[in-house]
């Protein structure tokens, strides 16, 4: 956990321009990842189907800490203000509904509204890890219930799917 909480005080010497370059580089590697078609890395199972679904939010947790890396003043924290740790947040979210979208028109590939709810839930677990970084005690805590809420968030995104394949959206 501390080695953890060390790497982000790292990031601090980070240029907000290589945080845009790696928003951008991030933001296309998930473009065209959505762009392949038919890709199975569930392998059919259930606990592929979880793992998959899990995905989402480090993916997005990596997202919103790039957003917060561009969004700073150099040499500043790394930690976004409330009001941009909540722009961060949105702008997951747009880009996690984008992207659904940009793949249901990918032959073997569908939308689903629970992908977008894992990645929201990363992008907040990311933001809120960033801004309890000074603090070790609430960093542990934000990270351990962040990986809790991930892992929920995934496991209902594989049950509803699950339970209710006629409804294409989930």
């Amino acid at each position: 956990m501390e080695a953890l909480r060390a790497l982000v005080g790292r990031l601090r010497g980070v240029h907000p321009a290589a945080g845009v370059a790696l928003t951008l580089g991030w933001m296309g590697l998930v473009w065209s990842l959505s762009a392949r078609e038919n890709l199975d890395l569930a392998g059919g199972t259930a606990a592929g189907a979880w793992l998959t679904n899990l995905a989402h939010a480090p993916e997005y947790a990596a997202l919103a800490t790039w957003l917060a890396l561009a969004a700073r003043r150099p040499g500043s924290p790394v930690a976004p203000a409330p009001r941009a740790a909540c722009w961060i947040v949105v702008a997951c979210a747009l880009f996690g509904v984008t992207d659904e979208l940009h793949q249901s028109s990918v032959p073997g590939r569908d939308a689903s509204a629970l992908d977008v709810v894992t990645d929201v839930v990363g992008a907040t677990v990311a933001v809120l890890a960033l801004r309890a970084a000074a603090d070790r005690r609430r960093f542990a805590r934000v990270v351990l219930w962040g990986l809790g809420a991930c892992l929920a968030a995934a496991a209902v995104a594989t049950l509803l799917t699950s339970l209710y394949p006629e409804i294409s959206w989930l």
